[in-house]
C-alpha cells in the first residue's frame, strides 16, 4: 500500500478542480492558477502568471474589483455582498472577465486572504464560472418584463385571486376599464364591482372551477364602475391554483360595452327592417338564381291570393304570363350579371284565383352578399297605375292642344306687348322733351328780360356814343384846320376854344364808362345763351364726360330771374373728377330739383344751399332750402308720375319722376328728407364710371 501523500494529494484536487482556484498577490496579480482556466476562460495558466487580474476584468467591474481586493487584503468589509467583518474570512462577489475569444463570461469569485500562512503568502481567489446561469436568469428576467408588459398593457383587465379569494394581482388596464387604481383593489374581495343581482351566479362559478385545478370557463357579466356606470364584460376564468408561478384564479375580462349596445342596435334595426317589410304594400321575395323562393312578405296574399308558405312552393317563371315569358327570362339573365345594380321590368303575373296582375317589379342581384345570398325581387300592382298613365296620356294630349293655342296666343299678345313697348318709350321720350320744353317755356320771360336788360343798356348808350364821337371829331376837324396853310398864331387857342365846348374831358371819360357797359351787357347775353345752349343740348347716344359744377352753374344762370327777391343761394362746390353721363339729362335733374327749392320758399327771403362733394367713387348732390317743407304723405308720393301739390295749371307733376327715372337711369339714387316747417334736402348720388350693362 503506498503511503498517503497530502501534498501530491492536494495538487492532485486543485488541478482537477472544476472551478478556477488561484493565488494572488496582494496587488492583484496571479501568482498560480489551475489548468481549468483553460477550459473557462481559454488561456493557459503560464499565459496568466504574473499579470494583473484587472487586465481581465469587464472596465465597469474593475473599480468594485480593486475595492473588494484591498478590503481582502485588508480584512475589512464593507460589501452587501457579505456580513464576514472577521480577518481571515472569505469574500464574495461576481465580475465579468474576458475570455481569450473577446467574449466576456460571468464569474462568482470567492477570495480569502492567506497571505498570512507561510505555505501560501497570497490571497486565494476560487472563480465559479456561473455565465450559463446569468445567461438563463437574464432571459427570465426579459421574459418577466416582456409578459409584464404585454399584461400591462393590454386592453383586457388581468386579474389574479388567491385560494381565499382576495385579489392578489390586478393590471393597469382596470382603471381605464372601471375606474380603479390596481392598489385600490389589491387584498379585497372585490364584491363592489358586481351588481347585486350577479353575485351569487359569480360565487357558483368559482366553486365550480375550485376543484378542477387547470380548467377555464367563459361568461359575460355585468360590472359597475367606479363611477356606478354599468358596463358588460366577457370574460375567462381559469384555475391555476397548482401552477406554482401563479397560485390563483386568474380572470381575463374585457369591456364589451359597444359590442353589446351595437348588436342592440342591430337587432332593433333588424327588427324596424323586418316591420317595414312586413307591413309594405309592396310584395317583397327573395329566390335562388333558379327563381325558387325562400322568402315572401305578407303582402303577397293580398297582391296574388297566395299566403307566403303557398309562395315558396312556385316557381317564378311558372306564374308568368306566356306573353312576358321570354323577356322576363332575358331580364332576369342580366340581373344575374350585374351583381348589385338595379333592373326594372314590367309583366303580368298570375294569382291564386287564375286572372293575371300587372306588376312593375325591380330585380337586385344580392347572390354575394352574406346577409342575403338571393335575388331581391320588390313589386307593386301596377294596374291603378296604368289606367293612371291612360288617363295622363290623354289629358297630356288635351294640354299639348292648349298649350299650342296658349302659346299662339301668347305669341300674338307679346307681339302686341312689344308694339306697346315701343310705344311707351317713345312716350317716354316725349314726356322728357316735353318736360325740358316746359322748363324752357317756364323760363322764357324770365330769359327774355334777362337778355332784353343787356340789349336796352346797348341800345341806350349808342345814342351819347354817338353824340360823343360827334364832338371828338369837331376837336379832330380843330387840329387838322391848325395844321393846315391857314394856320395862325391863334391855333392854340382855337383848339382849346373847341375842346371847351364839347367838354371834352366829359366825352372821353363817358365814352370808356359806355364802352364798358356795352361790353357788361355783352357779356351777359353771352353767358345766358351758354347756359341755356347746355340746359336745350341734344345729348347723343354714348356718354360724355361731364363736369357736374358747370351744369349746375349753368341752370343757376338761367334762373337767375326766377330767384324771387329775398333768396340768397349759397353753393358749395367740391373738387369733383369729370364722370360719364348725357349732360342734357342731368342739367334736366338740376333745374327740375332747383325750381322745386325755389316754389318751395315762400315769398320773403329765403335760403337755398348747393352742396358737391366726391367720395368713394362716386358724386353726391345736396341741394337744400329753407322752404315750408313737408308732410311724410307727400315726400313718399314726391317721384310718382303726375303727382304734384300745386293749382291746376302751374305744375305737370313730372319734374321729380322724370328726374328720378334719368338718375336711376345713371345708376345712381335721389332722396328726399323734408319735415313741414323745416325745409327739404334732396339729396342725388352718382358714380363718376357707369357699370356695364
Amino acid at each position: 500500500m503506498v503511503p498517503f501523500q497530502p501534498d501530491r494529494y492536494y495538487r492532485s484536487l486543485i488541478e482537477h478542480a472544476h472551478d478556477i482556484i488561484a493565488v494572488m498577490s496582494e496587488e492583484g496579480v496571479f501568482h498560480y492558477c489551475s489548468p481549468s482556466v483553460t477550459m473557462h476562460l481559454g488561456y493557459q495558466p503560464a499565459e496568466l502568471a504574473g499579470r494583473s487580474g484587472l487586465e481581465f476584468t469587464h472596465p465597469d467591474d474593475r473599480d468594485l474589483l480593486r475595492q473588494r481586493f484591498m478590503e481582502v487584503a485588508c480584512q475589512v468589509v464593507v460589501s452587501t455582498l457579505t456580513d464576514a467583518s472577521t480577518p481571515g474570512q472569505a469574500l464574495r462577489g461576481t465580475y465579468r472577465l474576458l475570455r481569450r475569444d473577446g467574449t466576456w463570461g460571468y464569474f462568482e469569485c470567492t477570495a480569502k486572504n492567506l497571505l498570512h500562512v507561510e505555505a501560501v503568502r497570497g490571497i486565494v481567489v476560487v472563480f465559479n464560472n456561473i455565465t450559463d446561469r446569468v445567461v438563463v436568469e437574464k432571459e427570465l428576467v426579459k421574459k418577466e418584463k416582456y409578459f409584464r408588459t404585454l399584461i400591462e398593457n393590454t386592453f383586457e383587465v388581468v386579474l389574479v385571486r388567491d385560494a381565499d379569494g382576495r385579489i392578489t394581482y390586478v393590471s393597469p388596464s382596470v382603471e381605464n376599464i372601471l375606474g380603479y387604481r390596481p392598489e385600490e383593489l389589491l387584498g379585497e374581495w372585490g364584491f363592489s364591482i358586481f351588481l347585486e343581482e350577479d353575485v351569487y351566479a359569480v360565487i357558483e362559478l368559482g366553486r365550480s372551477l375550485f376543484t378542477k385545478p387547470g380548467e377555464s370557463a367563459p361568461h359575460e357579466i355585468r360590472l359597475r364602475r367606479k363611477d356606478g356606470r354599468v358596463i358588460h364584460t366577457e370574460s375567462v376564468v381559469r384555475n391555476l391554483l397548482d401552477d406554482e408561478a401563479v397560485r390563483g384564479m386568474v380572470i381575463n375580462f374585457r369591456d364589451i360595452t359597444a359590442q353589446k349596445e351595437s348588436e342592440s342596435r342591430l337587432r332593433l334595426s333588424e327588427r324596424y327592417y323586418r316591420s317595414l317589410i312586413e307591413n309594405s304594400n309592396d310584395l317583397i321575395s327573395i329566390c335562388d338564381q333558379n327563381v325558387n323562393f325562400f322568402y315572401a312578405s305578407p303582402s303577397v296574399e293580398r297582391t296574388l291570393g297566395y299566403s307566403p308558405e303557398e309562395y315558396l312552393r312556385l316557381n317564378g317563371h311558372g306564374l308568368t304570363h306566356p306573353d312576358y315569358a321570354e323577356a322576363t327570362q332575358q331580364t332576369f339573365l342580366r340581373v344575374l350579371e350585374q351583381p348589385g345594380v338595379p333592373i326594372t321590368t314590367e309583366f303580368l303575373y298570375r294569382r291564386k284565383n287564375g286572372t293575371w296582375v300587372f306588376l312593375e317589379s325591380i330585380f337586385y342581384n344580392l347572390l354575394d352578399d352574406e346577409a342575403v345570398r338571393g335575388v331581391v325581387m320588390v313589386s307593386r300592382d301596377a294596374e291603378e297605375r296604368k289606367r293612371t298613365e291612360e288617363l295622363l296620356k290623354n289629358y297630356n294630349e288635351q294640354l299639348e292642344r292648349e298649350v299650342n293655342r296658349q302659346t299662339h296666343e301668347l305669341q300674338r299678345k307679346n307681339e302686341k306687348l312689344h308694339q306697346l313697348l315701343h310705344d311707351l318709350r317713345s312716350t317716354q321720350s316725349q314726356l322728357l322733351e316735353s318736360e325740358k320744353m316746359a322748363s324752357l317755356g317756364q323760363l322764357t320771360a324770365g330769359i327774355a328780360h334777362e337778355i332784353n336788360n343787356p340789349i336796352n343798356f346797348i341800345s341806350s348808350n349808342i345814342s351819347p356814343l354817338r353824340r360823343d364821337i360827334e364832338s371828338l371829331k369837331k376837336v379832330v376837324r380843330a387840329y387838322e384846320s391848325v395844321e393846315g396853310p391857314a394856320s395862325g398864331p391863334d391855333r392854340n387857342g382855337y383848339v382849346q376854344r373847341v375842346k371847351q365846348e364839347v367838354e371834352y374831358e366829359y366825352v372821353m371819360d363817358e365814352i370808356d364808362w359806355l364802352l364798358n357797359g356795352m361790353r357788361e351787357g355783352a357779356d351777359r347775353t353771352a353767358e345766358i345763351v351758354k347756359g341755356l345752349r347746355s340746359f336745350s343740348r341734344v345729348d347723343e347716344s354714348q356718354l360724355r364726360l361731364t363736369d357736374v359744377n358747370e351744369g349746375i352753374e349753368s341752370t343757376l344762370t338761367l334762373l337767375q330771374n326766377k330767384l324771387k327777391e329775398g333768396i340768397s343761394v349759397h353753393k358749395h362746390y367740391g373738387a369733383l373728377p369729370l364722370l360719364e353721363g348725357h349732360p342734357s339729362q342731368l342739367n334736366q335733374v338740376f333745374m327740375n330739383v332747383l325750381v322745386n327749392a325755389i316754389q318751395a320758399i315762400r315769398p320773403g327771403t329765403g335760403r337755398i344751399d348747393v352742396t358737391t362733394a366726391y367720395e368713394g367713387n362716386h358724386v353726391t348732390i345736396a341741394v337744400r332750402d329753407s322752404g315750408r317743407g313737408m308732410p311724410e304723405a307727400v315726400r313718399r308720393r314726391a317721384f310718382e308720375p303726375f303727382f304734384t301739390t300745386k293749382p291746376v295749371g302751374e305744375g305737370t307733376g313730372l319734374g321729380l319722376s322724370i328726374s328720378y327715372g334719368i338718375v336711376e337711369k345713371h345708376a345712381g339714387s335721389i332722396g328726399i328728407r323734408s319735415e313741414p316747417g323745416q325745409g327739404s334736402e334732396l339729396l342725388i348720388t352718382l358714380p363718376v364710371v357707369q357699370p356695364d350693362r
